[in-house]
């Protein structure tokens, strides 16, 4: 099976070499390659930057061939969620990681089974089991998909889970009053949520956790939602 970094494969022979190529499909790339091995200052462009995920070997390069694995990993969505070019991501697809080379299930099973890397063969293998939205979620913590529903369970385990803190501790009035706050505080989240089918829902929530980490008032808590929902 052709691997899906071949053009890369193809660009590095000929810049190692150091002949000139009439390949156009990789002519840039060896040029990029060979600018490398004799030490020219680089144009840190979306090309430079492919290379330099694919070459780094870290978690940047198996997040985004995970992603390009996933059955619902678009260019579109890739770039949107880890804001990055889109003129990058498509010289990494065309460049490092041409997932057109796998003709079926089969092939991808035998690639993935293959690897040595056991951080790349697991992202790769989520992605190809769980999609898009699982592999984010596992590498950065982003939850996309997060209905008002799940987001509310969250909230009621965050708030279970705070009272918990609070066994043994003397409620002294003061403290009562702030509870109260926020418990407040807690229903203007809800409120906001019921109000506003458009909310990212995953972002808010981030967002509310910062707020009340902070002590913050309500109306922050309701600017939030406002900017979240831009």
């Amino acid at each position: 099976m052709v691997p899906p970094d071949h053009r890369y494969l193809r660009a590095k022979k000929i810049a190692e070499a150091g002949y000139e190529t009439l390949d156009t499909e990789v002519l840039s790339l060896v040029e990029l390659l060979q600018d490398r091995i004799d030490g020219v200052p680089l144009v840190e462009d979306s090309l430079y930057r492919a290379l330099e995920i694919y070459l780094g070997n870290r978690q940047s390069k198996y997040l985004i061939e995970a992603l390009i694995m996933a059955p619902d990993g678009t260019t579109e969505r890739i770039c949107e969620v880890m804001r990055a070019k889109k003129e990058m991501v498509e010289l990494y697809r065309f460049y490092f990681f041409d997932s057109s080379v796998f003709a079926d299930g089969f092939d991808i099973a035998d690639y993935v089974s293959e690897l040595e890397n056991d951080r790349s063969r697991i992202s790769k293998k989520q992605a190809i089991t769980q999609g898009f939205s699982f592999v984010i979620s596992n590498f950065t913590g982003q939850d996309l998909d997060l209905s008002p529903i799940e987001v509310c369970k969250r909230m009621q385990s965050y708030a279970y889970g705070m009272a918990n803190q609070a066994r043994g501790m003397v409620v002294t009035t003061e403290i009562a009053k702030e509870a109260k706050q926020w418990a407040a505080v807690v229903k203007s989240f809800t409120d906001v949520l019921a109000k506003y089918d458009e909310v990212d829902h995953g972002n808010f929530f981030s967002e509310f956790t910062v707020i009340m980490s902070k002590g913050s008032d309500i109306k922050e808590l309701e600017d939030t939602a406002n900017v979240v929902r831009g």
